[in-house]
């Protein structure tokens, strides 16, 4: 029973407790900062199926760097090993998105609002196509690369968005 309420607590918990709650376990047990960095940190600086290494300013190869392990992509938006980013890990649309004209025909924006909007892609993704492939907005990509890291949420990193019902 203890397991299946620590499980919710967890999964209810807002993204900074938790964060500040490993920092801790970090500090506090020397088992749990070698468990952490095993899963979070990788000696790999190349995609996994590179044959460079990566090397320093003097072209010395570098052995034993650190880095986060996860990044999320900045084409496909998902999150991935960087350890293991080959090149056809990433499946992404390169084009853009369009409104499917049939779709919208009864849609008036001065009552329903405007079509072109990111909440309306999510919820109707029907409603729009890909200009490079013509599939609808919530399709599998069309191309594959290269994961590439989206770091412009750095140092802050995502946060969990904290709904509020009061005024």
């Amino acid at each position: 029973m203890a397991d299946k309420t620590l499980n919710q607590a967890i999964e209810s918990a807002d993204t900074e407790r938790l964060q500040k709650i490993v920092k801790d376990l970090c500090q506090r047990s020397s088992d749990s900062k070698e468990f952490v960095e095993k899963e979070l940190l990788t000696d790999e600086t190349e995609p996994a199926d590179s044959k460079e290494t990566s090397k320093d300013s003097n072209g010395v190869p570098q052995q034993g760097k650190k880095r986060a392990r996860y990044a999320i992509c900045l084409r496909c938006r998902e999150e991935y090993d960087v350890s293991k980013n080959l090149k056809d890990s990433c499946l992404r649309h390169e084009g853009e998105l369009e409104q499917d004209s049939e779709f919208w025909v009864d849609h008036d924006e001065d009552c329903h609002g405007p079509i072109d909007e990111d909440e309306m892609k999510v919820e109707y993704p029907e409603g729009f196509r890909w200009d490079c492939c013509e599939e609808h907005a919530d399709s599998k990509g069309c191309e594959t690369g290269y994961h590439e890291e989206d770091t412009s949420h750095w140092p802050k990193g995502a946060k969990r968005y904290r709904w509020s019902y009061g005024p």
